[in-house]
């Protein structure tokens, strides 16, 4: 791994020397050099698995622009063997992980795992490794020679068998079956290889047609099912193990099959094989005539279910919708659409449930949107199971507001389809319902606990979600359920005592307690009640990261395994955007363990453990130590209102406290918990690039910002201005030279700060706006046109009413009415394709209000762009421009042309004004 990290940070050294957009600092000639945009996507990506033994791991280097492997390197994790391949490489193991498999060019690679190579094949095109179990890996490949044809190899047993030409091949995960999909003349045969004798396998042929799709098994294998298409058109079919044939048992003239839909894609089969799950989607419509006699004009009416702008929005879209074919009758049944069904097809198929669970909206009328129930009824939605035998509907809860349908908190099933446990977000406890009898119970009302987020106190929305569920003992009785700190152990019949598996630690000391992830879209995954659970622990006070582990019982707390300055699994509460949530990866069989481990100063690198305490690192990429890069101090300050607040303080390695260092604030709700986060540089798609800033001489600090319902942008100013009034008490930090940046809800922020304060020298609020009487009545587009109301009175504003319910509060959060106070030269970006904030409510509006009062006040507008930017190479210009502006007016360089005389209209895409202006023109 040293030559990997050798050649990767010389090919770094070497793009360094093309800088094409920051100035060397002058405090950075002697050491290290600063962070420029020759760094920008050059960073490496490196990825890592584990054996099932857990004695060898793979690690994968990769280009970050390309994607493509530059290195993968098999070493053990008990001593220094080591294996490395350079290049577009593919390496497996073998089941029993006492082999390996790698795939360079044309050459496959058999090897033992800690010693030397054993077999090579060469022109191999391609190849698959599966697992027999006790019985060893199956080993199938093309030829390069000969690209359709399939060779299948025994691997324990030195036995192959060799099967022409192939269009493609289907394998049962217990490899005893395969299906074969073979080219002859203009048709398709679709063959069934009985595998039990791979040297003589029993082939035959089941099915004949012109094309063949979406091939699915059963887990067991016992059967399968495709879209095909014969001689009578397409069809789904179906084969069981004990039928010679395979057969037609639905197309779109069976009952149930919806006029003008298709099947468009195969779901799966349950772990039965009676069961397929198909999703059905709507043919292209046809164009209805227009009468050109008529007006073309939309009647916008009080009446309408929903508004003109969410009907146009969809009036062209596809509908789809899922369904289910019972093999045995070939029976259809309707489950629902997307909007409707609350229980994934993925987890019905594995479960073998007999019921889902969907909303249905008061008359039907579909997915509104965004929190339109606080005022329109036909907005909430009822939980209803639908029998997946019958297709009957069985209400369990009615007229229930909207939450958020994350994994975490959906109502769901229990892995045997025995209850169904979902959170009431008005009585704000969560209910279990028993399918066989109907019986509902209120599981969690004796339990002094808040069930809701963590920040839920400073948010109108927050109140109504939840921890969510960690998942289900495997007896499906049972079910674990986070509160705020804890894990909660409930019987969903109600009759055991609840128990606090963490024994209250998590409250106590104020840390984040969680089942350490395994699947993070399954929450129902059962849970073994002998085995002890790892926990992902995360310290709420100074942002250590790391594990606990406990038990069931709730009588002891969890014992510490491992706690640091670092970032791991990065589940943490909040709107910390910085980190990624990672699993855990646990070698099959064996306590053995790999995880990513990350901090401010350190590459994200893999590291190998036996027992979550002592860890080996398996990845050694440091390319920040190269550069003046960045280190993290957690500020503590206490704000206006006598509030304790927290931050971020990004200061550069070089730092000199006899300097005096100008400050950027940037910030987005709460991100102190991304105190340990690493920062990849990059260009900025809406926001500053923080290492870059760092390294280049400045200060950058994220203060949280702590709500009050409906005085939202006060607490802004409150926690913001304070946080930069503490900050300028150290003889380092220049008073003179505070700047702010803000990006969406951000920049939303930062126009209401400078509109009332007057103590930064200059700001950037990007796609943002400034009126909440005006925008709180228009049109979402990224949601179909749904209203933005929501927006206003929860979620991000949080004034928690309505316009005619509280004026003053819409008046006192809108930075419009006291843009005649801003004193701070201000940049603005705000896009006319920006699906979120509607470009002349949010930018125009405050723009031409501050041109009109002779406001030092620029705004960019970037074609064809949306709420951030995605192009390259305005990206680019954004990155170069904001630099640019902070530079001017808190680093005292050189102005350019666009801001002291800008960019006339005739001269876009000609002349970009970023050159300097050398008159005594001022900006």
């Amino acid at each position: 791994m040293r030559n990997i990290k050798w050649r990767f940070l010389t090919l770094i050294g070497l793009l360094l020397s093309f800088n094409f957009l920051f100035a060397q600092n002058p405090n950075c000639k002697i050491g290290k050099p600063v962070i420029d945009s020759g760094v920008y996507g050059k960073w490496p990506s490196i990825g890592c698995r584990i054996s099932n033994d857990g004695n060898y791991a793979i690690c994968v280097l990769s280009d970050p622009a390309t994607g493509k492997i530059l290195q993968t390197t098999i070493s053990a994790m008990h001593s220094n063997w080591k294996f490395q391949i350079a290049g577009q490489s593919i390496v497996q193991f073998s089941q029993d992980s006492k082999d390996y498999y790698a795939l360079r060019n044309d050459t496959l690679t058999i090897g033992q795992t800690g010693g030397a190579a054993l077999t090579t094949l060469i022109g191999i095109a391609d190849f698959q490794r599966f697992d027999k179990g006790k019985a060893g890996d199956l080993l199938a490949y093309h030829l390069r020679n000969s690209p359709q044809e399939l060779v299948f190899r025994d691997e324990d047993n030195n036995r192959k068998f060799t099967f022409g030409p192939v269009i493609q091949y289907f394998l049962t995960s217990d490899c005893k079956c395969m299906a074969v999909l073979v080219s002859q003349n203009d048709h398709v045969e679709l063959k069934i290889a009985q595998l039990a004798d791979i040297a003589q396998p029993e082939i035959r042929t089941i099915w004949t047609g012109k094309s063949l799709d979406k091939l699915v098994w059963s887990e067991t294998g016992a059967a399968l099912a495709f879209i095909g298409h014969d001689d009578q058109g397409l069809g789904i079919f179906y084969f069981a193990s004990n039928k010679k044939r395979a057969e037609k048992i639905a197309d779109n003239q069976s009952a149930g099959f919806r006029r003008d839909y298709e099947v468009s894609d195969l779901e799966g089969l349950s772990n039965n094989g009676e069961r397929i799950f198909l999703t059905l989607t709507q043919t292209a419509k046809a164009t209805p005539k227009l009468d050109k006699n008529l007006a073309a004009v939309d009647v916008w009416s009080y009446k309408d279910a929903k508004p003109q702008s969410t009907q146009s929005a969809t009036l062209n879209e596809l509908q789809s919708y899922k369904a289910m074919v019972i093999a045995a009758d070939q029976n259809i049944i309707d489950i629902g659409n997307d909007s409707e069904l609350i229980t994934p097809i993925w987890e019905t198929i594995r479960g073998a449930y007999d019921y889902v669970l969907v909303r249905k909206y008061l008359e039907g009328h579909g997915d509104y949107g965004w929190h339109e129930d606080r005022w329109n009824p036909l907005a909430r939605y009822s939980i209803y199971l639908k029998s997946l035998k019958d297709g009957s509907m069985h209400p369990i809860s009615r007229s229930l507001q909207n939450i958020s349908y994350s994994p975490w908190y959906k109502p769901t099933i229990s892995p045997s389809g025995k209850y169904v446990l979902y959170f009431d977000p008005v009585q704000k406890n969560y209910f279990s319902y028993t399918i066989g009898t109907g019986k509902l119970r209120n599981i969690t009302r004796s339990i002094p606990t808040i069930w809701t987020t963590l920040y839920q106190n400073e948010s109108y929305d927050n109140a109504k979600k939840t921890e969510g569920i960690a998942g289900w003992l495997k007896d499906d009785r049972f079910v674990l359920i986070y509160d705020q700190h804890d894990i909660f152990l409930f019987d969903a019949e109600g009759h055991d005592n609840p128990i606090n598996i963490t024994n209250g630690f998590g409250k106590k000391r104020d840390i984040y307690l969680r089942l350490a992830p395994r699947d993070l879209n399954n929450p129902t995954l059962d849970i073994d009640p002998n085995n002890s659970l790892v926990l992902s622990a995360f310290n709420l006070r100074n942002q250590d990261d790391g594990f606990y582990r406990t038990d069931l019982s709730g009588r002891k707390n969890p014992e510490l395994l491992s706690m640091g300055p670092n970032l791991i699994v990065g589940l943490v509460p909040g709107s910390y955007p910085y980190g990624n949530v990672n699993r855990i990866i646990k070698a099959r069989d064996a306590e053995a363990y790999i995880i990513n481990r990350q901090s401010a100063k350190s590459f994200p690198n893999y590291f190998f453990t036996n027992d979550l305490k002592k860890y080996k690192a398996i990845s050694d990429i440091h390319p920040e130590r190269d550069y003046n890069w960045i280190t993290t101090q957690l500020i503590t300050w206490k704000t206006f209102d006598g509030t304790i607040s927290r931050g971020i303080l990004y200061k550069p390695d070089n730092f000199n406290p006899k300097k005096r260092y100008p400050v950027i604030l940037e910030y987005y709700q709460k991100n102190s918990d991304g105190l340990n986060a690493f920062l990849k540089p990059d260009w900025s798609e809406a926001t500053i690039d923080i290492p870059t800033y760092v390294s280049n001489g400045y200060l950058i600090f994220v203060p949280d910002i702590h709500y009050k319902v409906g005085h939202t942008l006060k607490s802004a100013v409150n926690c913001i201005e304070s946080g930069a009034q503490y900050l300028i008490r150290f003889p380092w930090v220049d008073g003179e030279r505070i700047g702010l940046n803000g990006h969406s809800f951000g920049g939303v922020e930062t126009d209401y700060v400078v509109t009332h304060s007057n103590m930064f020298a200059a700001a950037c609020a990007n796609s943002g706006w400034a009126d909440q009487v005006s925008i709180s009545n228009s049109i979402y587009k990224l949601k179909g046109g749904y209203s933005f109301q929501a927006n206003v009175i929860g979620n991000h504003m949080n004034i928690g009413a309505t316009l005619w319910e509280q004026p003053d509060l819409y008046i006192e959060n809108s930075a419009i009415f006291s843009a005649n106070k801003l004193t701070t030269p201000l940049l603005m970006m705000n896009n006319k394709k920006d699906p979120q904030v509607d470009f002349d409510l949010g930018g125009v509006e405050f723009f031409m209000a501050l041109r009109s009062l002779g406001k030092k006040v620029w705004m960019l507008q970037y074609d064809g762009a949306g709420h951030t930017l995605s192009n390259n190479a305005q990206k680019r210009d954004l990155t170069i421009r904001m630099h640019q502006f902070f530079d001017y007016y808190l680093m005292n360089k050189a102005a350019p042309v666009w801001m002291t005389q800008g960019v006339p209209a005739r001269l876009k895409q000609i002349d970009s004004g970023l050159e300097m202006d050398n008159s005594d023109t001022k900006p």
